[in-house]
């Protein structure tokens, strides 16, 4: 269940609209947003750094957000994306990038009987991997709240392309 949820913060990492006055960049968040929220995975993928792929095969990339999205066991909804503080945009020899926070507010609910049943395990260990202050049950829905802010790159060479996850990790792509 871990690697679900880590995966779909990849994949709503840069799902909104900007602050910054680069059109291109502002129309690129916005229509990651879209395809997003109506689980358009080649769409969200196509706005991946490709260089992600490099270390992560894209069809399982494609495999592991489809897995993520379409699980038996839970059912993910992305109640809201927003993008925060966009950094000045950083030039480097290959091209540009831009470092940015954002927050993700998902609904996650089990959908099979003896998951409920551990409900107070799964609360457990959501607020231990994502914060106390983060994650909230309500009972009567059996739905779970997960709120988090994160940094992430957008990434510009030819045209913006997204990467979330560990900033150390995205910096260590221009390497590759």
């Amino acid at each position: 269940m871990k690697k679900i949820i880590v995966l779909l913060f990849i994949a709503v990492s840069f799902t909104a609209t900007s602050q910054t006055n680069d059109a291109v960049l502002n129309k690129r968040l916005a229509e990651y947003l879209a395809y997003s929220k109506d689980l358009k995975i080649d769409l969200l993928l196509s706005y991946m750094y490709p260089r992600i792929f490099e270390l992560v095969d894209k069809k399982q990339m494609k495999e592991l957000l489809g897995n993520a999205y379409n699980n038996a066991d839970i059912d993910i909804k992305l109640d809201s994306v927003a993008i925060g503080t966009v950094q000045p945009l950083s030039k480097f020899s290959k091209g540009a990038f831009t470092k940015f926070g954002y927050s993700v507010k998902m609904k996650i609910k089990l959908l099979k009987k003896e998951m409920e049943e551990k409900s107070e395990q799964v609360l457990k260990n959501f607020k231990t991997k994502f914060g106390e202050e983060n994650v909230s049950y309500d009972e009567a829905s059996k739905i779970f709240w997960v709120s988090q802010n994160k940094e992430a790159l957008a990434i510009k060479d030819k045209t913006y392309a997204v990467r979330a996850g560990p900033l150390r990790d995205s910096v260590r792509l221009f390497e590759l």
